[in-house]
């Protein structure tokens, strides 16, 4: 439902709450647990990194992150460190201590453009609800990755490096790569089964590839788009996921056993062009993407069925974060950024 004026549609809902500090846009956000206190971790176009307890809606602190460059990427790695990325081409790892925000290491990467880092310790907070059985391997797999950062390079490549030198783990190129463009969006992953890292990425020419990190080589290729990949989410289990474009159109991805993908071109369309981020709830059940129209439009996973459109904010939403269960309450939260320069909050389950 797209809610027109004139419409027998519901009206959206509002957010529960809207944070408003300074007026840059967000240009990414993420959540964490911190000491069992939710934090939004917030970075901006100005270069300002923000940390909001997400119960009490306050700034807990901020700091110029990046020099006004503005910030691509900002996540939590673990115990007290967080990371931010930014246009300036730097990527700085953060300590929280005393209520404060310390510099504690930095590197420049090779390249300065909108592209966003990814790192594994996402990945491997996830691997909680792994099999007793593969336990230890992966473990030991985590604890190696959870300090990699994956970064696009020059052309189509992708450099994994040490977050806290900059050196070089492992680079991820073809030779001949037929035009892909440049890494567009990455996603890292721990494989249950085999303890391994994995990455799937999109490029600028609308395909994606599923690489083997170890191997370092690509283990299949489909075309998603005609244009830029810009976004792309997978559930939990690794075996279903969406991919996002300038285009008006939502492919999914289906992943057979870490070894082929299919794909279903525009399984789902949209009514305006452009999604900057696509969040699938970590239940599975819900999906929900960032529209450059302004829009957070949601859906069923498994029916693909268009279930509501949210119209509060006036400007492109940059991210998307579903808050951990029992975030405020017993409600989880859907927490959106955008470039009006305000985070929202919503409260949404089905």
């Amino acid at each position: 439902m797209e809610g027109a004026k004139g419409s027998d549609k519901p009206r959206s809902p509002d957010p529960i709450y809207v944070l408003r500090s300074i007026k840059s846009p967000v240009t990414d956000l993420n959540i964490a647990l911190l000491s069992n206190m939710q934090v939004i971790f917030c970075g901006r176009f100005d270069g300002q990194i923000e940390l909001w307890n997400l119960e009490s809606k306050r700034v807990m602190s901020s700091i110029d992150g990046h020099g006004c460059s503005s910030v691509n990427a900002i996540g939590y790695l673990y115990a007290e460190y967080f990371y931010s990325h930014g246009r300036d081409g730097k990527v700085n790892v953060w300590n929280l201590c005393g209520g404060g925000i310390d510099k504690v290491s930095s590197f420049a990467s090779e390249l300065t453009n909108f592209c966003k880092a990814s790192t594994f310790s996402d990945a491997c907070d996830l691997t909680s609800g792994f099999i007793l059985d593969n336990l230890n391997i992966i473990k030991s797999c985590c604890n190696e990755i959870k300090n990699w950062i994956a970064l696009p390079g020059p052309d189509s490549e992708i450099t994994i490096k040490n977050i806290w030198n900059g050196e070089n783990v492992h680079k991820l190129n073809i030779s001949n790569d037929g035009g892909l463009g440049m890494c567009m969006y990455s996603k890292c992953i721990v494989n249950e089964h085999y303890g391994r890292p994995y990455i799937m990425a999109g490029y600028e020419c609308g395909d994606i590839i599923l690489w083997d990190v170890a191997e370092r080589k690509p283990l299949c290729q489909n075309k998603c788009f005609n244009e830029p990949v810009t976004c792309l989410d997978l559930t939990s289990t690794y075996a279903h996921g969406l991919v996002g474009s300038v285009e008006r159109a939502i492919t999914t991805v289906e992943i057979n056993n870490m070894e082929t993908l299919d794909v279903k071109r525009s399984a789902i369309t949209i009514k305006n062009s452009g999604l900057n981020d696509i969040k699938i709830r970590p239940d599975n059940k819900l999906v929900a993407t960032a529209g450059w129209d302004g829009r957070i439009r949601l859906f069923s996973m498994k029916s693909l069925k268009a279930l509501a459109v949210l119209t509060y904010h006036t400007e492109s939403i940059s991210k998307l974060a579903f808050s951990y269960n029992n975030a405020i309450g017993s409600k989880q939260l859907l927490v959106a950024g955008s470039r009006d320069g305000r985070i929202s909050l919503w409260s949404i389950y089905n």
